[in-house]
């Protein structure tokens, strides 16, 4: 390469005009060149012009000359990643850990390509072995651990990163709910005030935030955020349910049947039963016996249960009156799979009471 085309080629790269690039490498050496470093150069002026057919042929070359260079697999995997082609560059990737199975970068970009939780987080776990303080990799793998409710773990793995950059916002949204969950209220409540002070005042911290003025007891608080959601169109079904919670918890039943209608209607969870067994139980509370009844059938439609029939039980036992009708759901409960450690005294009751009302 003559030095006036190797000066007009330098010029192109500090232009980023790398399509004109590829075209003096072709002049120069021709569209498939024989000489690996003219080859490498092609394949790189290419890739980034994004001529990826060109690229991938001329690294496949250069792969094919030597299967352990880490620098022309990463770069077959991104052309394969850049064309949606997952499964091939997942197998670039594999090819990198072969030739070096503590390469950082492979073991993030693999986990990250991966859908199957498992193998995910065996790669994230070896990933942030190597470099904890990543906070990429931390805050992918603390999801997945929460996901598999090993909570106090990612705790530990966010709090390691946190440590090591304590500008990352995104590990700090990633600690609020966690330490909601594990109790640990000061610091959630130290992280949700930074959010909010640094204009994060989206749903998921004012949910979570939420959250943790319930924990705290301070119901009334918990309250005016959920309705914070509710004034931008934002409620969602767990946060209505949370309100509904919150004012249970004050005594507010009027408004505790209101909310957990509310989330009734807003469901889209297998929980609906259960909203509606804590729906029956307000209406109960309440006086409205019937009403109660039937908020318990619609909860047995959704996801039969034990307790339900128990409730129901007891419900026509003593406050509707119907012996019979008390008879047959104590019977239902029987029928159940029951946990007889835990449920010890509530099945000698009513054993206890099938006798009776068998009379």
């Amino acid at each position: 390469m003559k030095t006036t085309e190797q000066e007009q080629l330098l010029e192109y790269y500090q232009s980023q005009r790398y399509d004109e690039a590829a075209k003096l490498l072709k002049h120069v050496f021709g569209a498939d060149p024989e000489d690996l470093k003219a080859t490498a150069m092609l394949a790189y002026a290419s890739n980034m012009a994004g001529d990826l057919k060109v690229a991938e042929a001329q690294y496949i070359k250069l792969s094919q000359a030597d299967a352990k260079n880490i620098a022309v697999l990463f770069s077959l995997a991104s052309i394969y990643a850049k064309r949606g082609n997952e499964e091939k560059a997942r197998g670039f990737y594999r090819q990198v850990l072969a030739v070096d199975s503590n390469n950082f970068r492979a073991l993030k970009l693999l986990a990250n390509s991966l859908d199957d939780p498992i193998e995910k987080m065996q790669y994230l776990t070896k990933a942030n072995q190597i470099k904890p303080t990543d906070g990429d990799v931390a805050y992918e793998l603390a999801t997945e651990l929460s996901k598999q409710k090993q909570l106090t773990v990612a705790y530990q793995v966010l709090k390691h990163a946190w440590e090591a950059d304590t500008s990352n916002y995104l590990l700090l949204k990633a600690r609020l709910p966690l330490c909601v969950s594990l109790k640990k209220l000061d610091e959630a409540q130290e992280a949700g005030e930074m959010l909010l002070l640094n204009g994060d005042s989206s749903s998921f911290v004012i949910n979570s935030m939420g959250k943790l003025a319930m924990e705290k007891k301070d119901f009334k608080k918990a309250i005016s955020l959920f309705k914070v959601l509710e004034r931008r169109v934002e409620a969602t079904e767990s946060s209505l349910y949370y309100t509904a919670i919150c004012y249970e918890k004050l005594n507010d039943l009027k408004n505790a049947r209101a909310y957990t209608n509310a989330t009734i209607v807003a469901s889209i969870s297998p929980n609906t039963g259960s909203y509606y067994a804590m729906l029956a139980y307000l209406q109960e509370r309440s006086g409205f016996y019937r009403s109660a009844q039937s908020a318990y059938l619609r909860s047995l439609q959704y996801s039969p249960s034990s307790n339900v029939y128990y409730s129901l039980g007891l419900l026509n036992d003593f406050k509707i009156k119907n012996k019979a009708a008390a008879l047959r759901y104590y019977k239902k409960y029987m029928e159940g799979n029951l946990d007889e450690k835990q449920s010890t005294e509530n099945i000698s009751y009513v054993k206890d009471r099938i006798k009776v009302l068998s009379k």
